[in-house]
């Protein structure tokens, strides 16, 4: 489990995306960030160069570009 106290960092800040990656020894190539907070998760992750899936659950518009948009937790399996 990856906290902002364990980290040192909050999010949309990348280090704490760069602790979680150091931390289980992935790597940002690797590694894919699955939230549904534009600003936090999807913004954060794309900080620290990681692919990003959106889960927009309310079909809000974004002038962010995830690598992926799926509205559904289903949706997951067509891209993994």
């Amino acid at each position: 489990v990856i906290t902002s106290e364990k980290a040192n960092s909050l999010k949309p800040n990348k280090e704490i995306f760069e602790f979680a990656l150091e931390v289980t020894g992935a790597k940002t190539s690797e590694s894919i960030m699955i939230g549904d907070n534009i600003d936090a998760d999807i913004k954060g992750a794309m900080n620290a160069g990681m692919d990003t899936v959106f889960v927009n659950h309310l079909n809000i518009e974004t002038d962010v570009e995830p690598t992926y948009i799926v509205h559904h937790l289903k949706e997951l399996e067509e891209i993994f």
